[in-house]
């Protein structure tokens, strides 16, 4: 379950008995799932949630990366700390 937390979840609640709401429901786990599947890929390659808001901003071309509005809050040495991290992992 590392790295899919609303698969988790969904997986906590019960089955119901009546088939179309069977089907909304398994339905629903397999988009979980598979749209947790981005935060599981980050997790096995041990990146945090800051550094992948930076290398998203990096990704999507906006330069500086600490501008980016999900991160650009943070204070000046921890966004230098992510933007090393970033730079040593090319």
């Amino acid at each position: 379950m590392e790295g899919r937390v609303r698969y988790a979840g969904m997986r906590t609640l019960p089955v119901p008995g009546d088939p179309v709401a069977r089907l909304w429901h398994s339905a629903t786990m397999l988009r979980r799932h598979r749209g947790d599947g981005h935060v599981a890929a980050l997790v096995c390659a041990r990146i945090g949630g800051t550094e992948a808001h930076a290398l998203s901003a990096l990704g999507h071309g906006i330069p500086p990366a600490q501008t980016f509005g999900r991160i650009h809050h943070l204070p000046k040495e921890r966004l230098a700390a992510v933007m090393a991290v970033c730079a040593s992992a090319g």
